[in-house]
């Protein structure tokens, strides 16, 4: 037998031992390097098998998180669907589409602003991950300008975009719209006068009619539907709320309301407050700034934002590299440990895109073609908090009759929402002569008369505790989208529970339960939804 002296002697790598092989005998162990830089082994089971950190069930089954679509948008055929998309812009701006490309654009005017953003909000599950995935073509950085896309409202954002010159991320919080709340203590009395409404020193002089016997909660429908510059108002019962539109931040100005006969008092529901941003800028992302200083981002490309809240759960910012075809994370905010208060206040969230000058006189646009919103986790049914609103109603013969009306309210306790409602069951039974014909309308063009005995005279389901307000009264209405169509005889009933996603309602969205037949009939009708948050 041969003796092997320990003289450094090997085969090559990639090559077959043989019996006459001359090898050096090494014991070797396969270590790995932690984030705190320790080395440590790498461990086998029982039966020699690499053991690799994988989320397992109870019986060693790979546990595998399923994602839940929630939103896609698309601008095929160049146009703006408005039952998934809103816009808004002032001074010029504009959205349009071209070839698919949806375009934020703003002039050269100072303050040019041009916004959309899905209609459908993103909501968040406690325990879950949400995610936006969308195409963005970003005009060259200019001084005293904002470009942005990603998930936002005005509250509150994670996004992508351009700070004036300088591209990054951004985390947006602490944005309140201000708020204030007009209670009327006695209504318009005849004759008829003009009521002088200040709204933050700016006043408008606002038409009211003899209230007769419909008393405040008509004067109230009649001040909410003057058009007022930067405000938004929404009558509920004998109060008007009015909210800020234009913008977040304080309204200092003075409000006051006076008329001959009718008696209103202004109370502050939310004062304005300023977001704070944190811009990271692509210099200091933490984890690949390579990637995204090598990224035209003047050329399309592809961006990702996940966040997993909980309060304090990490915001993950990804590009997709095209030497790859893959994402690859750029930054991450690692904020768990970081904060006594959450990342932001409410994490439901629209995907947005957002041009505006801040000062900026130079014309620009900020293009997108498509987007989607997913979350990391399944989403079971919700078992609450459910309301249910009930109606009896007789219709006259060959009048399309409204029954009764819900809609979701721009704000809740002062702060605007962010959630949605979702359709759970309606069950409608008519008596009469001939058949019945049941509609769901969503969002007519007019609800109401606008008289004492025909007009939206909402009220609140539960002032404290549900999103929604209700209305029997109103029994016009006008445009609108028919969203579902039943058929009764002419004494019959049908109940429809729906499935989540069949039907859901947004911030200011107005659900009809419509009725029409040939004869006059008495109508009864329930409705019942359940309210995402």
């Amino acid at each position: 037998m041969k003796s092997i002296v320990n003289d450094g002697i090997t085969t090559q790598l990639n090559k077959s031992l043989t019996e006459q092989s001359e090898v050096l005998g090494v014991k070797s162990v396969v270590v790995a390097q932690n984030t705190l830089g320790n080395y440590s082994n790498v461990l086998s089971d029982s039966r020699n098998r690499l053991k690799v950190s994988v989320p397992l069930t109870s019986f060693n089954e790979l546990l595998i998180t399923p994602v839940s679509n929630i939103f896609t948008g698309s601008f095929l055929y160049d146009r703006i669907n408005d039952q998934k998309f809103i816009t808004s812009t002032r001074l010029n701006g504009t959205v349009s589409v071209l070839d698919s490309i949806c375009s934020c654009n703003i002039t050269a005017d100072a303050g040019s602003y041009s916004v959309v953003r899905s209609k459908r909000v993103i909501q968040y599950q406690p325990g879950t991950q949400n995610c936006c995935r969308f195409s963005a073509v970003f005009n060259m950085g200019v001084a005293l300008s904002t470009q942005r896309a990603g998930f936002g409202n005005a509250q509150s954002e994670f996004s992508f975009g351009y700070d004036g010159v300088d591209f990054g991320v951004l985390r947006a919080y602490n944005g309140k719209v201000h708020c204030v709340l007009l209670t009327l203590t006695a209504p318009a009395a005849a004759p008829s006068l003009n009521a002088t409404i200040i709204l933050n020193s700016v006043v408008f002089i606002v038409p009211l009619t003899n209230a007769g016997s419909a008393g405040i909660p008509f004067t109230a429908f009649q001040i909410a539907q003057f058009g007022y510059t930067n405000w938004i108002a929404r009558n509920i019962g004998n109060t008007v709320v009015f909210t800020y539109s234009g913008g977040v931040g304080p309204q200092t100005g003075t409000y006051s309301f006076s008329h001959a006969s009718a008696v209103g008092t202004f109370s502050t529901l939310t004062t304005g407050q300023l977001q704070i941003t944190d811009w990271v800028y692509e210099d200091n992302f933490n984890v690949n700034p390579a990637l995204s200083k090598s990224v035209n981002k003047q050329l399309g490309n592809v961006y990702d934002i996940t966040f997993s809240w909980l309060g304090y759960g990490e915001i993950i910012f990804s590009m997709f590299n095209p030497a790859i075809g893959e994402p690859e994370i750029v930054h991450r905010i690692e904020y768990s440990n970081t904060d006594s208060k959450p990342s932001v206040q409410i994490p439901n969230f629209p995907i947005q895109f957002t041009c505006g000058s801040l000062g900026s006189t130079t014309a620009m646009n900020l293009n997108t073609v498509s987007m989607a919103a997913f979350t990391y986790g399944s989403i079971p049914r919700l078992a609450g908090p459910n309301f249910t609103f009930s109606v009896l109603k007789s219709i006259p013969s060959a009048t399309d009759t409204c029954i009764m009306a819900i809609k979701v309210r721009y704000v809740m306790n002062g702060i605007v929402i962010n959630s949605s409602v979702i359709l759970d069951t309606i069950s409608v039974a008519c008596e009469g002569t001939k058949s019945t014909q049941i509609n769901l309308v969503l969002n007519p063009t007019t609800l109401s008369a606008s008289s004492i005995t025909n007009y939206s005279r909402w009220a609140y389901k539960d002032q404290f505790n549900s999103m929604t307000v209700v209305d029997n009264l109103a029994s016009t209405y006008t445009g609108g989208k028919v969203i579902a169509s039943y058929y009764l005889q002419k004494v019959g009933s049908i109940e429809k529970q729906y499935e989540r996603s069949d039907f859901t309602l947004f911030r200011d969205d107005i659900l009809l339960i419509t009725a029409f037949s040939a004869s006059t009939s008495d109508i009864s009708a329930n409705i019942s939804w359940i309210e995402q948050f």
